[in-house]
């Protein structure tokens, strides 16, 4: 599934700027869950992200701090 759009980005004195973004997200077929999520945004400022979820369902632990 893919999905694109625009944004933009006021900064007082100074123009603003636009940037187009492409998401593309990537979702498994044996139990439709979200396997990734990528973005890449053009513009001035250039940038990528992933997101990978290779886990479900899992017990997390936190340990407590030192006081």
């Amino acid at each position: 599934m893919q999905s694109t759009g625009s944004s933009a980005t006021a900064t007082p004195g100074a123009t603003p700027t636009t940037a187009d973004t492409t998401t593309d997200v990537y979702i498994r077929t044996d139990n439709y869950r979200v396997q990734k999520i990528t973005a890449h945004t053009a513009g001035t400022t250039p940038s990528d992200t992933t997101l990978a979820f290779t886990a479900y369902d899992t017990g997390v632990t936190i340990d407590l701090p030192r006081v």
